[in-house]
């Protein structure tokens, strides 16, 4: 430390610390060239970001499937599970009356209807289902169409096999619409009762009237 501060040599102090100013010059020459040198490249170290891993993706949700209602199963039609309407094509008819009526009397025609069917069935009586009309040739004398209560309407449940009966009155006279009957006699002559159910079965009686 001693000889830091006061050099010893055959040379005057001033030449030993003119020699000490020279050799820290030099190397605070140095230092700042290599200072200027690396400086550059810490600049650019410093400005590229640290790389960062890619960033996860959130999860994606599950595809959600449509929600599928269950297929609507057609209801059967319910089977009739008792007697259901007779079927006039299945159905007999007859008429029966006298064949011989004089014309200042009345003619009574018993009507019979027989389940011809395999089933039971209902059968119904009434202005819409039957009719009787009392004919000469192509003229119609009478018809219980003219007035519903000519008709006695009934409805009756029928076994396969099994007849139903009634009785209808003629009073030998013209009808009319409105239950209207005509005053006067009819001729005498062939007449012909005929019967419809439904509009397709039919039965028919020939008869004659006599004074």
């Amino acid at each position: 430390m001693g000889s830091l501060l006061h050099p010893v040599g055959p040379e005057e102090p001033r030449v030993y610390w003119t020699r000490r100013f020279l050799v820290l010059i030099v190397l605070l020459a140095l230092g700042a060239v290599g200072w200027w040198w690396v400086w550059p490249q810490l600049q650019t170290i410093s400005a590229v970001p640290a790389s960062s891993p890619p960033p996860t993706p959130p999860p994606s949700a599950p595809a959600s499937t449509p929600a599928t209602s269950p297929a609507a199963t057609p209801k059967p039609s319910p089977t009739p599970t008792g007697p259901v309407a007779c079927d006039p094509g299945v159905m007999k008819l007859d008429v029966a009356g006298f064949q011989k009526v004089k014309v200042s009397t009345k003619q009574t025609f018993t009507l019979s209807l027989v389940n011809g069917g395999q089933q039971a069935c209902i059968l119904t009586v009434s202005p819409k289902t039957f009719q009787l009309k009392v004919v000469s040739g192509k003229d119609r004398i009478w018809s219980t169409a003219h007035c519903d209560d000519w008709l006695p309407a009934d409805k009756v449940t029928l076994k396969p096999g099994a007849t139903h009966e009634f009785q209808l009155v003629w009073p030998l006279r013209r009808s009319g619409e409105g239950c209207k009957l005509d005053k006067d006699k009819l001729k005498p002559g062939t007449y012909v009762a005929e019967v419809a159910l439904g509009g397709q079965t039919t039965a028919k009686q020939v008869m004659q009237l006599v004074k």
